[in-house]
């Protein structure tokens, strides 16, 4: 490991070697920090357990229920709004949540797989300490409370947390994440995906146009006002694949931070190798 942080404007970060199953580079990486969508990842985590105990097959239909459908009203929540009678495939959900971000699709996996948001957390709680992850939960979107406030309400839940959790906490969900699942890559490398006859492009712009350099696998990007921009990104870079996590990064626009995740990877493996 590079002995000194890499100058960046991020709050903290981490940069892991899958091929060489180490931390190569980090800072602040045990600082808790809002997670905004990078929280995704655990209904995520949660809804590939289920497909693979048979709860679940990724082409169950589930219907949109009337609380999650209210979120949809609000269109800075959602961009594609799901509506009653609406129902959905557990894939397209899925995919709605991994490579767009969306909000309603991870609230409705939750309210199907564990009934209601205090079930949801006491069994997140439950799993991530078996995981031996710290974490403030609050959740499943990663969004501010004050943003969901009338699904919190529906579900009679009054408390006002952020969904909080260290780069080290999230590169530990990652590596149990792309471990017990790994066909979750493939449905992150997606550059597209259709949803109701139209198209939808993957946010991370790296996966249809790439860095001569680099070859992504995904995995999850975030933003909040409170988090500002986070990433979690997979990456293979010289014959190696790494994860990098970015947390709290101050980039001049939304595509910043992906051209930092590899900067961080050339400039940790450049001065790794000079020791």
């Amino acid at each position: 490991m590079i002995s000194e942080p890499i100058e960046t404007s991020a709050q903290a970060y981490i940069v892991f070697s899958i091929t060489d199953d180490k931390v190569i580079a980090s800072k602040n990486d045990n600082l808790k920090w809002p997670t905004a969508s990078l929280a995704k990842l655990i209904i995520i985590y949660q809804t590939m357990s289920a497909i693979q105990q048979g709860k679940l097959d990724y082409h169950s239909v589930l219907p949109v229920t009337a609380n999650v459908a209210a979120v949809g009203s609000n269109p800075d929540l959602a961009d594609i709004p799901m509506t009653v009678p609406q129902g959905y495939e557990v894939i397209d959900l899925l995919n709605m949540t991994l490579l767009i971000s969306e909000n309603q699709p991870a609230l409705q996996l939750m309210l199907t797989l564990f009934g209601s948001l205090s079930n949801w957390r006491h069994q997140t709680q439950l799993l991530l300490a078996a995981m031996k992850i710290d974490g403030d939960i609050s959740n499943p979107t990663g969004l501010d409370d004050e943003d969901l406030a009338d699904f919190f309400i529906s579900q009679h839940v009054s408390d006002k947390k952020v969904t909080k959790m260290s780069a080290n906490a999230l590169l530990l969900l990652t590596k149990k994440l792309i471990l017990n699942f790994p066909d979750i890559l493939s449905l992150a490398q997606q550059a597209q995906m259709v949803i109701e006859n139209k198209i939808w492009l993957n946010r991370n712009p790296k996966i249809a146009n790439p860095s001569h350099d680099m070859t992504w696998a995904g995995l999850k990007t975030g933003f909040t006002d409170r988090a500002k921009q986070n990433l979690i990104a997979v990456i293979t870079h010289q014959h190696k694949r790494y994860i990098v996590v970015l947390l709290g990064f101050d980039g001049a626009n939304h595509f910043a931070k992906f051209d930092e995740a590899e900067r961080l990877i050339r400039e940790a493996t450049t001065n790794e190798f000079s020791k």
